[in-house]
Order: C-alpha cells, then sequence, then structure tokens
C-alpha cells in the first residue's frame, strides 16, 4: 500500500511539477468544466427563454465576451505586480502601479465616477 502511495504522489509531483503544468492542467479542466456547463444548460435555457429571447441573450454574452477580451488580462497583471511590490515591502513600487483617474468634462466639472483608484 506505501508503495502505492509513493507512486501516485511521485506521479502528482510529476504532472504538476511546475506552475506551468498547473496552468496548464487547471485550463484545460476548466475549459472541460465549461463546456459541459453548455451542453446542459443550452436545451433548459431555449425551454424558458425560446429562441428570440435567447438569441439577444446570447448576442449580449458575446457583446460582454469581446469586452472582457478588451483588458488583455491587465488588471490581473497589476494585481500580481503591485502583489509582489508590497510583499518585498516597497511602498513606492506600489504607488507607482496606482493611479488617480480624474474624469472632468470640457468646462472642467467633476462627472459620475471622479477620481478612481486603479
Amino acid at each position: 500500500m506505501k508503495q502505492i502511495s509513493v507512486l501516485v504522489s511521485a506521479i502528482i509531483r510529476q504532472i504538476f511539477g511546475s506552475q506551468l503544468r498547473q496552468n496548464m492542467t487547471s485550463g484545460v479542466i476548466l475549459m472541460l468544466i465549461s463546456i459541459l456547463t453548455w451542453t446542459v444548460s443550452y436545451p433548459i435555457y431555449l425551454h424558458f427563454l425560446g429562441y428570440e429571447k435567447f438569441g439577444l441573450w446570447l448576442i449580449l454574452a458575446v457583446v460582454l465576451g469581446f469586452a472582457q477580451l478588451g483588458l488583455l488580462g491587465t488588471i490581473s497583471a497589476i494585481t500580481k505586480l503591485v502583489a509582489e511590490e508590497h510583499e518585498q515591502g516597497n511602498v513606492l513600487g506600489v504607488e507607482s502601479y496606482s493611479y488617480v483617474v480624474d474624469d472632468r468634462d470640457d468646462y472642467g466639472e467633476h462627472c459620475p465616477g471622479d477620481n478612481i483608484i486603479i
């Protein structure tokens, strides 16, 4: 029994030895879960929404998907960089990744969403 557990742990270390392998494996698992979810949910959505409303819902989903593609992972990249600087205790480094957006219109008036800290 001990030999089997040693063998299993060696296989797991081989498969998940690096961060790249972990990320690739988790990406594949998440994609499979997503495919399974869509396969199960399509008939349910069609039944309750009908073809017309379901089509509109898909169009909205596609538009939102393209909007998310426009971010290109910048939020997660900035979060990672700020976390690394914070871990090192570098306050100036953390501040270098943050800035204030000042939304003013043509007349110098503040617009809704002023001073958004990113």
